[in-house]
């Protein structure tokens, strides 16, 4: 991912949100919000995910590297839609499967 801290700070100025406001609906803190847009760390699928549903945008609206993978855009589109409790589902196999490829 490359400049998705930009794209998100944009998308918070142009809907007019705090980084407070956009935290406390994302269940964390403001500081939270401010190490992950300060770090040089990508956050994870599900971080991420919460934070575009908090701000009403698309994964893939953020994310400039996938473009590129059609199957990953499809991926983040269909994983967007699910619940949370479907999203730690899909995570848990997808880690136990990217293990098991660790040979």
């Amino acid at each position: 991912m490359n400049d998705w801290r930009g794209k998100v700070r944009a998308i918070v100025k142009r809907k007019g949100f705090s980084l407070r406001e956009v935290s406390l609906r994302m269940g964390r803190s403001e500081g939270y919000l401010k190490v992950l847009l300060a770090r040089e760390n990508d956050p994870g699928v599900d971080t991420l995910s919460k934070l575009c549903k908090v701000l009403a945008v698309p994964v893939s609206s953020v994310i400039d590297d996938v473009p590129e993978n059609p199957e990953a855009l499809e991926f983040a589109r269909c994983f967007e839609k699910l619940t949370d409790d479907q999203r730690t589902a899909i995570k848990t196999i997808m880690e136990a499967m990217a293990a098991g490829n660790q040979t």
